[in-house]
């Protein structure tokens, strides 16, 4: 429910007005525009509605306080009554707990029904209310959510939206319900999130985005990044945008999409990320921290911070050992290399391999892959003598072990 603020309302635009439980639409058209003071009607459908000579229909349904007042003279004499719009336009805001400690955002009619503090999410470069710029109590929030009905809300800017927020731990629905692809500026969007180690981007529509200032700044608490998903075919601002990301190791990226080549402002985009390391060993260098080092890294012929994805495969030599790796050196490797099975299936190696396999090895570059099955990885080995660099196999998102270790005699 809206309220909005006026005068001089052209009755003849109006659409179905109610009072004291009577249809008083034709009664109000009727008699015409009128100037002085009343309310009460509830504006159940709202058409065009006029302010003098101009269409406010759309403030209408955009703003909320304040109470419409005129006068229909000769209906039921003169009466002064106040004037609700019942408004189903759905609007995008936020809504602060209580304790300030949780903000969710919503794209719906029911502002009115919450508790705590809403804010309307603006659109334009301007910093969202909820900031501790304009003192608000952002640095309190510890956990971000939107809800479903955001998933309908299409944003123009994400400026600042989480800027500040040094004790915000938890992000959801993020991924489902945040959509991006009509946002043109990221600006400082997780600027100072230190308490973050996590940020689930996999969602994230970057293609129309201009604007990444500062958007990672100061989030001590990160690690890795993973930016497979960004299109960055219209950036033209990397300013700062990992700078102060004192704890990051890795930034991931998609070669096909990201590229560099629209960017005019990148000073310090990497300033003081002196734990990044590029895929090929590249380390920081604080002589260049600029967009020239803001590319895949191939190592003293071409050097960069970022990263692609390794893959995990195993690897048969000669030697008769079966390796596992999670690399992104496969093509170069002597030997028979293999996929890893994702579900409870028979790896690529059993049979033809399986029985002539001495040695398995771990390597620990391994330690970082999260498999998802080992079923039957040892199945019928029954030459195998050694297993070692078992410390490397995270099996944290492992859901079958059939058959793992079965006939190895």
């Amino acid at each position: 429910m809206t309220l909005f603020p006026a005068t001089n309302i052209d009755v003849n635009a109006l659409g179905h007005l109610t009072f004291a439980g009577q249809d008083t639409t034709a009664l109000a058209k009727r008699f015409g525009k009128r100037n002085v003071t009343m309310a009460g009607f509830v504006l159940y459908a709202l058409g065009s509605l006029m302010l003098d000579t101009l269409d406010v229909t759309s403030q209408v349904a955009a703003d909320s306080t304040g109470v419409l007042t005129y006068t229909l003279s000769r209906i039921y004499d003169t009466h002064t009554v106040t004037v609700t719009f019942v408004n189903n336009t759905p609007e995008a805001y936020a809504v602060l707990s209580n304790d300030n400690t949780v903000l969710t955002f919503y794209y719906d009619d029911n502002r009115s029904s919450h508790t705590g503090k809403t804010f309307t999410i603006v659109e334009g470069e301007y910093t969202p209310l909820w900031n501790t710029v304009y003192d608000g109590p952002s640095a309190e929030v510890t956990t971000v959510v939107f809800d479903p009905s955001f998933a309908d809300a299409r944003p123009t800017t994400t400026l600042s939206w989480f800027a500040q927020m040094g004790n915000l731990k938890t992000i959801t629905g993020m991924k489902e319900y945040l959509n991006t692809s009509e946002v043109t500026s990221m600006d400082r969007m997780f600027r100072d999130c230190a308490s973050l180690t996590s940020i689930d981007l996999s969602g994230f529509d970057t293609k129309k985005v201009e604007n990444m200032y500062g958007m990672f700044a100061g989030c001590q608490g990160l690690e890795e990044l993973n930016l497979e998903n960004f299109d960055t075919q219209n950036l033209t601002d990397a300013e700062s945008m990992f700078r102060g990301c004192t704890a990051l190791t890795t930034i991931y990226i998609n070669t096909l999409n990201w590229r560099m080549s629209g960017v005019t402002n990148s000073v310090n985009m990497f300033t003081d990320c002196d734990m990044l390391m590029g895929c090929r060993g590249t380390a920081y260098d604080a002589s260049h921290t600029d967009k020239g080092y803001a590319h895949l890294d191939f190592g003293g012929v071409n050097p960069g911070y970022l990263s692609v994805t390794p893959e995990p495969y195993a690897l048969y030599d000669s030697s008769n050992t079966l390796t596992f790796y999670y690399d992104l050196d496969r093509a170069t490797r002597a030997g028979q290399t293999f996929d890893l099975p994702t579900g409870a299936t028979y790896p690529e190696w059993d049979g033809t391999y399986s029985s002539s396999i001495n040695d398995v090895v771990f390597d620990p570059s391994f330690a970082k892959a999260r498999p998802t099955s080992t079923a039957f990885w040892f199945y019928g080995m029954n030459s195998l003598s050694m297993i070692s660099g078992l410390e490397n196999l995270n099996t944290s998102e492992v859901t079958s072990m059939a058959g793992m270790f079965q006939d190895c005699s």
